[in-house]
């Protein structure tokens, strides 16, 4: 009987660990692994295979990383914004709180530029993640700090203000511009266009916002790359499903010349999944490139690792 007793308890430790490595908030791809958050706002990494690497007793509900410096940062419900650093055998050497806030702030994301980091975080004021249309939104700031140390953050600018849903931000530096692309939601699941807007003088000021995908239906930007002469822009979106969000969704690239015209509109990206994604990156890894996302985010929320070429 004990031995059948501890083979059982030994049976639910394995269920819990695969339903703490399959049910995420969020996750990035962190060289050539995966770094993400559970549901219990637990930050983990993991492998390809899906395999846990290390857990780590840190809080985290938003992650961003400089993959080349082994720099994570990560936001939390708790108010505070962090910094991890980490040795190359992905153990943490430092972690320090370098904000903490009266008002929420979300999806921070850290670049470098030169020997500066800069980092943008979404501060909330009022209503957080409104999902009601007939219900006064928040107010929502994307801030730009930059620091050298890691540790003193200087407020740059503030890189667009809305009372509507600003979300998933995504920083890239190119050619001494810096360009800043981020869904501009009505309300939480609600339609929401795809905007970018962009920086020449390290984000002391900004241009006039350009809107690169319309708000038609609810818009999930995941990765902005340029290649050669071309801009791809890779996200999900329900247009198949209206009103469907994230269980109605598929992934989709966008292409626009170095002016931001259209070349290439909504082209659907053949997934194992048929519907219901959740895309949360895109990385090439040995040669080869993997989308990252959760499926049927509200009920299974399984994490999938998928080739895509």
């Amino acid at each position: 009987m004990l031995v059948k007793l501890l083979i059982y308890i030994m049976e639910i430790l394995l269920l819990l660990v695969k339903l703490l490595i399959y049910i995420m908030e969020t996750a990035k791809f962190y060289n050539g692994n995966i770094i993400t958050s559970s549901q219990y706002a637990t930050l983990m990494l993991l492998d390809i295979q899906v395999n846990i690497l290390q857990n780590y007793d840190v809080n985290t509900n938003w992650i961003d990383s400089v993959e080349d410096d082994n720099i994570v940062i990560y936001g939390n419900f708790n108010h505070e914004v962090g910094i991890i650093r980490m040795d190359d055998d992905n153990n943490i050497i430092d972690n320090k709180i370098v904000m903490v806030s009266e008002n929420l702030q979300i999806d921070p994301t850290i670049t470098k530029i030169n020997d500066t980091y800069y980092i943008t975080a979404t501060e909330i004021i009022g209503n957080i993640n409104n999902s009601d249309p007939e219900v006064e939104n928040g107010k929502y700031i994307i801030h730009l700090y930059k620091t050298d140390d890691l540790e003193n953050l200087e407020l740059v600018s503030n890189i667009q203000t809305d009372n509507c849903n600003l979300e998933d931000v995504d920083v890239i530096y190119e050619n001494n511009i810096i360009y800043v692309v981020y869904e501009k939601e009505d309300y939480d699941k609600g339609n929401s266009a795809i905007v970018l807007t962009k920086s020449t003088d390290l984000g002391n000021s900004w241009d006039t916002p350009i809107v690169l995908l319309e708000n038609n239906c609810d818009h999930e930007p995941t990765s902005f790359i340029h290649n050669k002469n071309e801009w791809i822009l890779y996200y999900s979106c329900d247009k198949e499903n209206l009103g469907e969000s994230y269980m109605g969704a598929n992934v989709y690239y966008s292409c626009y010349d170095d002016n931001f015209n259209v070349i290439k509109k909504d082209v659907k990206v053949s997934t194992e999944s048929k519907t219901g994604i959740l895309l949360y990156d895109i990385s090439e890894i040995d040669g080869h490139n993997y989308l990252l996302y959760t499926r049927n985010y509200y009920t299974d929320s399984d994490l999938v690792i998928e080739k895509y070429n």
